[in-house]
């Protein structure tokens, strides 16, 4: 009940229950149910009282004198000591809080340069690099963003292809923009289409534009609100600080005198009274969106090293990331793809090979042995130091078996670390415990040791067992690595998911909550969950080959459908977007098994020729895969496009379906291998 309510909330902040409720939806609400009256009134009672008590992520409190002198303290469980008051109180008492934010991107800019160092031999300086680099911008401009500092998200590679940044300036502007009130306000649109020349810059008054030339007549920083402060009213830096930390704040009041004296001081510099209320309109405005340009210059810096790294030097760049994320499976297979589509070879782990995180061999990446699910520090670095290893039996007679055990040999079995010395790894499964146990043996006579492992290492045979399919394979990869490697179950139907799917996992991230999709991916994790009311339902994770999404199944759902719902199944799903947060949840609708192309019995087929390919006698022969519409009850309606340079000319196909089977649109595309299919909803 409460959900509804709580989304019919305006978006954006400084908003008050006062003001929502003079809302006409708001009031209806109230005047047709005295629950809902209660419950705003007991809301209003609440808003603005602190929900729980948490501690700052990054603030660190510095005081000349004892802080118990001026502040309440007090002990958390892990012994730090916190400050009682909130930043607000710190400041209202003499305190100065200090954030110290800790970026995960600086310690990979750090280990690509130290990779550059040893594998190319050049000591680059990350702060000599030319702001200019052609090569840089090219890849802002393609949006091929991804590991690049804040610009990774499918809106925001958007916005760098449509905005084609030439320049440094650029950067720092698309990092203040990119947010929620410049997007809803048009500003983003301004600002590309006035950099474009679609549109003149506007400047209500010539002293505007030395201050807005470089944003194209757009106020989009602090600092550019404080230039016009002092250049239209005459106030110091002081004073123009003031307002600009008003600004920052939102504190209305505030605002409200510091426009009387804006308006008075401008008039009084000659500045017509009119223009000094259009001015000080447009720095009101800028409240609900502004941003300070030193912290988007900063951000725009760290972005413009990792983008500069990843346009010179892409393979040092990627393992650096996927060396870091190496404990995160979801991450890694999500920069694995991002590396084969930029062309980089992934190898995978090898026991005599792999260094614990991700290492350069020639034009590849090799997988580290941290990448691997049980496989710890104290492991690693006894498989290091005991390297080389002629074969399987050489392993484990050398490991010291109390650090590296037989849950962690089964993990790097499973994971294909011994495909150099032995790859059939059923094989390597089915003797360990023999090995281990015989291995364990040996090593009890140290006087005999040295002899007794060679002669194991000779005479012993492992028994022979049929290697696993490759379905096996990958279920065991997934197992070991959390994430697939050899292959992906999900790539086998890639065409066909490039037919019938409206968005791929990673974009079903980006769309707006409340959108419809169809999608197609394989159960990567499945809980059962019991209701209020005692019903069944499912929450699942669902995966492609680049992202993997939460997503939930009613127990309506659930009950007509528990039969196929286990791990490593691929499936269709339908259903709609749903965000908590900054989560994306997909509540699912509807489902079946990959295989069930019936599934789409409410759509229909697109058939896009190229206009220079088709005939008559082609479009005869296209008629025998065609089936009448009297004599078909699952046959999907079609259209006929053809495709010109610069235009698209539909035909609708009256009285004709197709049938939706794997085997009957095989048979089309591999007949007609021009054409492109596409289903629509």
């Amino acid at each position: 009940e409460i959900d509804p309510i709580a989304k019919m909330i305006s978006p954006g902040i400084n908003i008050t229950l006062e003001k929502e409720l003079q809302r006409d939806e708001f009031r209806e609400l109230m005047e047709r149910s005295e629950k809902i009256r209660k419950l705003f009134e007991l809301a209003k009672k609440l808003e603005r009282l602190p929900r729980h008590v948490s501690q700052h992520a990054a603030g660190v409190i510095i005081a000349g004198k004892p802080i118990a002198e001026v502040a309440p303290l007090m002990k958390v469980d892990e012994g730090e000591i916190l400050v009682q008051f909130d930043m607000k109180a710190c400041e209202t008492v003499g305190l100065i809080k200090f954030d110290f934010l800790g970026l995960k991107t600086l310690t990979i800019i750090d280990h690509t340069l130290k990779l550059i160092k040893r594998y190319e031999g050049i000591e680059l300086n990350i702060n000599d690099i030319p702001l200019d680099d052609e090569k840089t911008y090219e890849l802002l401009r393609k949006g091929e963003t991804d590991g690049v500092f804040q610009l990774e998200s499918d809106g925001m590679k958007e916005l760098l292809r449509r905005l084609k940044p030439t320049d440094f300036n650029d950067l720092i502007a698309v990092l203040a923009l990119y947010r929620p009130g410049p997007l809803e306000g048009g500003l983003v649109d301004q600002y590309i289409e006035t950099k474009h020349g679609k549109r003149k810059p506007e400047y209500l008054h010539p002293l505007l534009e030395p201050i807005l030339k470089d944003t194209y007549g757009i106020i989009v920083y602090q600092e550019q609100v404080m230039e016009i402060a002092r250049a239209f009213a005459g106030y110091t830096l002081g004073e123009a600080d003031l307002l600009r930390r008003a600004i920052g704040k939102k504190e209305k009041e505030l605002m409200e005198s510091l426009r009387k004296e804006f308006i008075s001081r401008s008039v009084e510099r000659n500045i017509p009274l009119e223009i000094a209320e259009k001015v000080f309109d447009l720095i009101e405005k800028f409240a609900d969106y502004g941003f300070n340009k030193s912290h988007s210059a900063a951000y725009a810096l760290v972005a413009y090293h990792t983008a500069y790294l990843k346009a010179h030097y892409p393979i040092y760049f990627m393992a650096s990331i996927l060396t870091y994320e190496a404990n995160k499976s979801e991450e890694v297979s999500k920069y694995l793809a991002v590396a084969n589509e930029m062309g980089i070879k992934i190898l995978p782990p090898d026991i005599n090979k792999s260094e614990a995180g991700f290492t350069i061999e020639g034009n590849a990446i090799r997988i580290g042995l941290y990448a691997i699910k049980n496989v710890g520090e104290e492991a690693v670095n006894e498989i290091l130091r005991k390297r080389p290893y002629n074969s399987f039996l050489d392993f484990c007679n050398k490991v010291d078996t109390k650090k590296v055990n037989k849950k962690t040999i089964e993990a790097l079995i499973k994971s294909g670390a011994f495909d150099s010395l032995e790859p059939n790894r059923a094989k390597l499964i089915h003797n360990l415990s023999s090995v281990l146990s015989i291995s364990s043996q040996a090593k009890f006579s140290t006087l005999f040791k040295q002899a007794t492992l060679i002669s194991l290492d000779k005479t012993f045979n492992l028994e022979e067992v049929p290697e696993w399919d490759l379905d096996e394979k990958l279920i065991f990869e997934k197992e070991a690595l959390g994430f697939y490697l050899t292959d992906h179950p999900m790539k086998r139907y890639r065409k066909w998911i490039n037919i019938f799917s409206s968005f791929n996992m990673e974009k079903i991230k980006e769309v707006e909550e409340g959108t419809k999709i169809v999608s197609a991916g394989i159960i990567s994790e499945i809980k059962i969950k019991s209701t209020k009311n005692g019903e069944k339902m499912a929450i699942i994770k669902i995966e492609d080959e680049k992202s993997v999404l939460k997503a939930l199944i009613f127990p309506d759902l659930y009950r007509q459908y528990m039969h196929i719902l286990t791990e490593g199944n691929p499936l269709w799903v339908k259903g709609e977007v749903d965000k908590e947060e900054e989560n994306t949840i997909l509540l699912i609708e509807d489902l079946a098994e990959l295989k069930d192309l019936k599934f789409f019995k409410n759509g229909k087929i697109n058939i896009l020729f190229p206009y220079e390919v088709i005939n008559e006698e082609k479009l005869e022969y296209l008629k025998n895969f065609l089936i009448k519409e009297e004599t078909s009850e699952s046959g999907l309606p079609i259209q006929l496009y053809l495709k010109y340079p610069d235009y698209l000319i539909c035909f609708e196909i009256n009285g004709y379906k197709i049938d939706p089977s794997y085997e009957h649109l095989s048979l089309l595309l591999d007949t007609f291998e021009e054409i492109n299919l596409r289903a629509v909803y």
